[in-house]
């Protein structure tokens, strides 16, 4: 039996080196980072959310095959986050020191007109990390400076191929030489200018698809990027869970509803950035405060449900895609 995360970092040192250097040896940074590990072990309730996703947009310009917008029956309202309730929950995070702010979810952050607008509001209201995901294809020259000029601390890019026929493939509507244009320019300015920041992480969704150009990935990106993962497949909607040769059979704690909170872009607070069907909606930052939300009765109910291991009894967590919230065995050694 054993625990998977979905996320795996390539090398041990080297990465790490690469996260002391560029976001720095600020000791407000690395407490925060030691809240964030120590929570989940005590499963203490913090003031206030140490990090926040605020969901830019849930539109996305792509359908991968291992995501939920290329279902033809995968249905979700679409829209953008409102700039003004933005700057509104951005005063709340100053007053309560917030950590670390994420600003995607469900879509492509760059299709939202403000992004490097709100990139620039978190950083001015003093939130130590600020991030987001992307599959990069926007990340024009000029987004590019606007985003240095902002001040983004992390930037988190989905590549999962190392050519173009494999990356097509799976990431339907992009374009790979467009991506790694996007990406050169990315390393080329950031290396001329002499800047520390952002720190830049290469994402591969380790697939059947995919796993015979694992290597020439790292190859392609060695030396290059701060950070590569290779990522375990995880389902979101689109098959049967399980994880090349193992199968989950059983449920174990989930971290996230002491960590994190999630507000999705018409500003439902869900306890889940997974939860993407919006079933444990917490409540709504327009007319109620995050700090309310966090120390909310159906929050507190739902962590004490957590902590007995019981997801199957939360309607969000029954059929969660994060791999860290089952246990696994391999196929082999699973008995019917």
């Amino acid at each position: 039996m054993t625990k998977l995360n979905s996320y795996r970092e390539v090398g041990f040192f080297k990465p790490k080196l690469n996260k002391y250097m560029r976001l720095g040896w600020n000791p407000s940074y690395w407490f925060y980072r030691l809240r964030w590990f120590m929570v989940e072990k005590v499963h203490y309730i913090t003031r206030f959310p140490i990090h926040i996703d605020i969901e830019s947009t849930n539109v996305c310009n792509m359908k991968c095959t291992m995501c939920p917008h290329s279902l033809s029956d995968f249905e979700m309202m679409k829209g953008y986050f409102d700039f003004h309730l933005f700057k509104k929950i951005m005063a709340e995070c100053r007053e309560f020191n917030l950590c670390s702010l994420k600003l995607n979810i469900r879509g492509e952050p760059l299709l939202h007109r403000r992004l490097t607008d709100m990139v620039a509001i978190a950083k001015e209201n003093g939130i130590i990390e600020v991030m987001f995901n992307t599959n990069g294809l926007l990340l024009t020259p000029e987004k590019t400076r606007e985003l240095f000029e902002a001040g983004l601390d992390y930037l988190i890019v989905s590549i999962d191929g190392a050519t173009a026929t494999t990356y097509n493939k799976i990431r339907q509507g992009g374009n790979f030489h467009q991506l790694v244009e996007n990406l050169e320019y990315f390393i080329r300015y950031r290396k001329e200018k002499k800047l520390l920041k952002p720190l830049l992480r290469l994402q591969f969704v380790e697939m059947e698809e995919n796993s015979h150009e694992v290597k020439k990935y790292l190859t392609m990106w060695q030396g290059k990027v701060d950070v590569m993962t290779v990522n375990r497949y995880s389902n979101r909607g689109c098959g049967e869970k399980q994880v090349f040769n193992m199968q989950p059979i059983g449920r174990t704690n989930c971290p996230h509803p002491w960590r994190r909170l999630s507000i999705f872009w018409n500003g439902n607070s869900q306890m889940c950035c997974g939860d993407w069907r919006n079933l444990c909606v917490l409540g709504n930052v327009g007319t109620t405060s995050i700090y309310d939300i966090w120390h909310s009765e159906k929050l507190n109910e739902y962590r004490r449900i957590l902590i007995d291991s019981r997801l199957n009894d939360i309607i969000c967590c029954k059929e969660c895609f994060a791999l860290v919230s089952y246990i696994w065995k391999r196929n082999n050694m699973v008995r019917n």
